[in-house]
């Protein structure tokens, strides 16, 4: 039985967690403890409804996985991936602390067994495939410091190395840089509790594939960064939307952008997707998809979703948010929507925390004319965008298709 099949139903809607977060660190500590012993309790199975480890034997196998790391460093940086972790083991002070030890290494072991089972499940149960899998991925964040994303737009940061202050400066560059022509923005979350990540028009060209790379890796380190802080840790995917309204193909990232980012989010993020829905596609991509569907595994197609006119929005997103949610969407995805339609860049990435939503804290910020030119281009009537789309030849449908299908986290327009 899979996990997927095994999941509970969603929790109730006053049972879900706010998106509001506090701005005193303090408070955020017994969240972050709370996650950790989600994790534990998955591990150990002392949990009802465990939709992580889905026998005894997988959990046994996730174990000597980790073991088989050998380096210390790389079982740290396996755990790292719970930001939840990461925090607790980190980034407090002995004032904070005072005294208390927050993490253990049995929390290492459990939060590093969470990576491994993803990395097993997406090998379709090969142990040594896994095991390389999960290998590459410990060495990649340790030798490119991913984990300095978390800090890299916090302007308070304080860093014990110059060269990590350096190089966090270098990822804030390249993430802004290629943000400021595609945001990629946290809105609400999913009837689960989920993080939801939305993708809005990419309105400049002009990106490098170091800026591209590097934007696609931040949102998805956000996002699963999220997902673990509003689920406490008993989730591990988020939804995510790609918005094809005001799509314009000459502003589209070169193809081999687009390899590079599916490489790496291929191999740094398994098993992080819920739900990948297409708003507004070109008519070619359904068609094409439908054609190849014998070809493709369930788990890229059963997690496809499609919203062409009002009324499917409104099906498609009643659905993932589930009733009573209007609140956790925009006016673009269904009529009702609570949230705000216009975004500031600033306030998602240097007001908001790492593993908040935008609407986590509330935007004081004034909206730029790029910012406001973003919304009214997201926020087009479909039916204006019908001659623009048809206009795109097959060849490149083909490239595009196979291209959103291979990177869930990259661009929505594609070539």
């Amino acid at each position: 039985m899979s996990a997927e099949s095994a999941a509970p139903p969603p929790p109730p809607v006053d049972e879900l967690h706010p998106l509001a977060v506090s701005t005193d660190h303090k408070d955020w500590i017994p969240i972050f403890q709370e996650c950790l012993a989600s994790t534990a309790a998955a591990v150990t199975g002392d949990i009802e409804d465990n939709i992580i480890f889905r026998s005894d034997e997988e959990r046994e196998t996730c174990r000597k996985l980790v073991e088989e790391l050998g380096d210390d460093d790389l079982k740290v940086q396996a755990a790292n991936t719970s930001y939840a972790f990461w925090y607790l083991s980190t980034q407090l002070t002995g004032k904070e602390l005072d005294g208390d030890i927050l993490v253990t290494d049995n929390d290492m072991v459990f939060a590093a067994m969470r990576e491994a089972r993803r990395h097993y499940v997406n090998m379709n149960s090969d142990y040594d495939k896994a095991l390389r899998s999960l290998t590459e991925l410990c060495q990649n964040r340790k030798k490119n410091k991913i984990d300095l994303l978390r800090t890299c737009f916090d302007p308070t940061y304080e860093y014990a190395d110059p060269q990590n202050e350096a190089k966090a400066k270098e990822m804030a560059n390249l993430v802004r840089s290629d943000m400021e022509r595609q945001f990629h923005i946290l809105r609400g979350q999913d009837k689960y509790g989920q993080a939801i990540m939305i993708k809005y028009p990419r309105t400049k060209g002009g990106t490098t594939e170091s800026s591209y790379v590097m934007a696609q890796i931040y949102i998805a380190e956000r996002s699963t960064a999220a997902t673990e802080f509003l689920t406490r840790g008993k989730r591990e995917r988020s939804i995510a939307i790609y918005n094809y309204l005001g799509f314009d193909r000459s502003m589209s990232p070169g193809f081999p952008m687009q390899v590079a980012a599916a490489t790496q989010l291929q191999q740094m993020y398994p098993e992080r997707l819920q739900t990948l829905v297409f708003v507004e596609p070109p008519f070619w991509l359904k068609g094409i998809l439908g054609l190849l569907s014998p070809f493709l595994s369930e788990s890229i197609t059963a997690r496809i979703q499609w919203a062409s006119g009002a009324e499917e929005r409104e099906s498609t997103f009643a659905n993932i948010l589930g009733p009573g949610r209007e609140e956790h969407s925009i006016p673009l995805l269904q009529k009702d929507g609570k949230l705000t339609s216009a975004v500031s860049l600033d306030h998602f990435l240097v007001d908001s925390p790492f593993f908040g939503t935008y609407d986590s804290v509330t935007c004081q910020r004034k909206h730029t004319d790029d910012e406001l030119e973003v919304h009214r281009i997201a926020c087009t009537g479909c039916e204006n965008e019908g001659n623009s789309r048809a206009k795109s030849s097959l060849s490149d449908a083909a490239s595009s298709f196979w291209d959103s299908l291979s990177n869930p986290f990259g661009s929505e327009d594609k070539r």
